[in-house]
């Protein structure tokens, strides 16, 4: 659904309003404010989404010209950060995985401070 909403529907309207690049720009911005609403969206995971995602749809779409490219980038992205990864996907968790990822506590990526004198562990 949301292919057919970004892609077949809004990119298709600002393209022919505003042209190509501010459709591929405000298409891809909106993708990702939508995501906001998911529970733990935070304001990287928004550029994230934006930028690995919602860019490269567009981009697939606009090259192709076929909304199956990004529909498979869409159920590929969706598959390998749940199901590879064992990352969220929008907020909800899938089960085991592959590979298990957890943000580390304490470091400088989790935005953590380590107090001096003490290790990380």
């Amino acid at each position: 659904m949301e292919e057919l909403i970004f892609r077949a529907a809004i990119f298709r309207l600002l393209w022919s309003a505003l042209g190509v690049w501010w459709a591929l720009g405000l298409s891809s911005a909106l993708f990702g404010a939508v995501h906001l609403i998911k529970p733990g969206a935070d304001l990287m995971a928004v550029l994230g989404i934006i930028f690995a995602g919602g860019v490269p749809m567009a981009a697939l779409y606009l090259l192709t010209t076929r909304l199956w490219a990004s529909i498979g980038y869409h159920i590929a992205w969706n598959f390998t950060e749940s199901y590879v990864f064992g990352a969220q996907v929008s907020g909800t968790s899938s089960g085991p995985s592959l590979i298990m990822c957890d943000r580390p506590s304490g470091s400088i990526l989790s935005g953590a401070v380590v107090p001096s004198g003490r290790k990380h562990q």
